[in-house]
């Protein structure tokens, strides 16, 4: 009956392919087991920046390679501690990590340029931007030489996000107290005039429900997830700043690469990866600020001369980043600001 001829097709299938993996013999053997690398990063794995950026790069390199890599990548604090990951990946604990610039002080003193206020207007300009910054300057390369540096990108911008208050100029910035939390945060509210309070990013929520604080600087993702928005229902957007991020390999672990796998390693890597992560955060901002508007936020652009006092006035945080890096020997701080700057404007598609 049916049963006898299924399995006897099965038989027959599978004999075949015991002929044809015979045959095939070593040509085979290296196609058997495929070069597994392993990743983790500061994002949770629905993260645009991992959702669609990570994830379709990896599965384009499986591909390309025709399945001889494979990339697994792992949330935060599963397999090291999120603190240790560029520590990590340099010891080879873990192959691949993408790890905030300023995660550990003073460790990448020239890639925390991109941490500063009013560099970048978006994920993908300013992504694109920091690659092309890196490019450019040989000490950058330098920083990072005890890693393979896959590409640069960063973070949406951050927008001022408020429970009520307007913030369309600066007697209504002076009135804010603002969640920082993280230092950077607490300097620029500082320097804007307003007053910061040191919370866990944890707590926001809770403080604004308290009136401990009336407002965050965040981007609209960061306020989805962590659903502040249901506090914070009003937003003035300003572009303060983005987070810089690196995407770095194990040195061994590039080296034991293949020649035509690094090939395709490289033709994917660098600015296309900057672009790609930068486009996917951006539209998943866009996406979450619609989701939020439907639910009742408001949404209003800060005034064209007022962004430029505020500009000014941060002036001195970047003036003390250019200070802190000449003491470190490197002259070009002031010079790596404007390429920067002019890099953002170029980098816009």
């Amino acid at each position: 009956g049916g049963y006898a001829m299924k399995r006897s097709y099965l038989v027959a299938v599978l004999s075949a392919l015991l002929v044809a993996s015979g045959l095939s013999g070593t040509s085979a053997r290296a196609a058997d087991k495929p070069i597994t690398l392993t990743f983790t990063g500061v994002f949770m794995d629905q993260h645009a920046a991992i959702a669609g950026g990570m994830k379709p790069w990896a599965e384009e390199i499986n591909r390309r390679t025709n399945g001889r890599v494979v990339i697994e990548y792992y949330n935060p604090n599963t397999i090291c501690a999120e603190a240790d990951i560029y520590d990590s990946v340099r010891s080879g604990v873990v192959d691949l990590g993408v790890v905030n610039v300023s995660r550990k002080k003073g460790k990448l003193p020239l890639l925390e340029i991109l941490d500063l206020p009013f560099l970048f207007n978006s994920a993908e300009s300013g992504s694109v931007a920091a690659w092309r910054l890196w490019k450019e300057f040989p000490a950058m390369q330098k920083e990072t030489g005890d890693v393979h540096l896959i590409s640069l990108h960063c973070g949406a911008p951050s927008q001022v996000q408020t429970t009520g208050a307007p913030v369309m100029n600066d007697a209504d910035m002076a009135k804010l107290k603002i969640a920082a939390y993280a230092p950077s945060y607490a300097d620029i509210a500082k320097a804007l005039g307003a007053s910061p309070v040191t919370v866990g990013p944890t707590d926001i929520y809770l403080s604004m429900q308290r009136g401990q604080t009336d407002a965050v600087l965040a981007p609209y993702a960061y306020m989805r997830s962590t659903k502040i928005y249901e506090a914070a229902k009003h937003s003035y957007e300003a572009n303060i700043n983005c987070g810089g991020m690196c995407v770095v390999m194990n040195k061994h672990s590039w080296e034991a690469l293949p020649d035509d796998v690094k090939k395709i390693f490289d033709e994917l890597s660098g600015e296309y990866y900057a672009r790609m992560v930068g486009k996917a955060i951006d539209q998943s901002c866009r996406d979450d600020l619609e989701f939020m508007k439907a639910e009742g936020q408001t949404v209003d652009v800060v005034p064209a001369d007022v962004l430029e006092g505020w500009r000014k006035k941060c002036d001195g945080i970047v003036q003390e980043w250019i200070d802190a890096v000449a003491k470190r020997g490197h002259a070009d701080g002031a010079e790596m600001v404007a390429r920067a700057r002019v890099l953002d404007r170029e980098a816009v598609q």
